[in-house]
């Protein structure tokens, strides 16, 4: 007998609110950089592209699939809901990887890093993350499982071909970018820990650089946390993803586990618009900026219907008060 974590009603709960939750956070903090001229800057044109990919990865693929939960009825779309699903989780780790290597040219070479990190150059590889992404997770639908007939056909007869590209996709998209992201903050973090020593001995035209290295410090490092909580909440999933495919067959704990690391998985989405938010300077300032202006129109609109009131009983209409006297009479 199959084992389920929770039952179908409490599922579809919880996947409504992790997926109306990650459209609502990416959706307020993508408006939120359109909104900002002073976010225009290669590093939120990045951030903006993976928020607007959390916006649809919740929209479109969270909700249909897990809060709806019926693959069948959607007929041979759900192949492409699958597909759609993979590239999401493709594109996020590409974007962090992205973010993880402006960060470290930033560091490494700050001045050629001003001359080159354009938004132009950023919407041509941001443009390239995405066509990589979707091609990639579309090779089984131009290859070996294609959209055959009018139903749902989630799985295939293929399974070893199947099984080769799970291992490719995730090994060349995934764990590749994730290995790349461990190297470059290892590097950064030797760098700022090196350097310092020898502030003295800098000579007087690697000032400049020298400034940078300690404004970008702080965002470097908290960058690094939100990758961790990226790498903590997505290998297992990955893994286990890994491990179904040479296990098809799994014990009551087992399943218990996996959707345990499927929520941590796909709840990502949803929290990294928090974190980049609590840890950026930029957007911590911004969001603390909309607060206040939220809370001041609320505070003016309260007070200005108290004055109303406290008007209208200081000088009351003549009008009001003949009417009222004619109704006592």
């Amino acid at each position: 007998m199959a084992y389920k974590f929770v039952n179908p009603t409490d599922k579809i709960i919880v996947w409504s609110i992790i997926g109306s939750f990650t459209i609502l956070t990416n959706a307020y903090m993508l408006i939120l950089i359109c909104r900002k001229s002073k976010l225009w800057s290669s590093v939120y044109v990045i951030l903006a592209s993976m928020f607007s990919a959390g916006v649809l990865f919740g929209s479109v693929y969270l909700i249909p699939r897990f809060a709806y939960g019926n693959l069948q009825a959607m007929g041979p779309y759900c192949r492409l809901l699958i597909t759609f699903g993979q590239a999401s989780g493709v594109i996020f780790m590409l974007h962090q990887c992205l973010i993880c290597l402006d960060r470290y040219f930033a560091v490494l070479s700050p001045l050629k890093y001003r001359t080159y990190a354009t938004n132009k150059i950023a919407f041509m590889v941001i443009f390239i993350i995405w066509l990589i992404a979707f091609l990639g997770a579309s090779i089984p639908l131009m290859t070996f499982h294609p959209i055959v007939g009018k139903t749902c056909n989630g799985s295939t007869q293929n399974v070893e071909a199947d099984t080769i590209f799970t291992f490719t996709l995730l090994g060349a998209l995934f764990f590749l970018p994730l290995i790349v992201i461990i190297l470059t903050y290892a590097h950064i973090i030797y760098i700022f820990n090196h350097r310092d020593p020898l502030v003295s001995s800098l000579h007087q035209d690697d000032s400049t650089k020298l400034t940078f290295l300690r404004k970008n410090r702080k965002l470097v490092m908290n960058v690094a946390v939100i990758s961790s909580v990226l790498i903590v909440m997505w290998c297992p999933y990955v893994t286990i993803v890994l491990i179904y495919r040479v296990k098809p067959v799994y014990s009551a704990l087992e399943l218990m586990v996996i959707n345990i690391v499927q929520y941590l998985a796909f709840s990502y989405p949803a929290v990294s618009p928090l974190l980049y938010a609590y840890n950026m300077k930029s957007l911590r300032r911004e969001v603390v900026r909309d607060y206040h202006i939220c809370c001041c129109r609320r505070h003016r609109r309260v007070h200005a219907e108290l004055s109303l009131r406290q008007s209208n009983i200081s000088n009351p209409n003549p009008t009001t008060l003949s009417r009222k006297y004619h109704l006592q009479e």
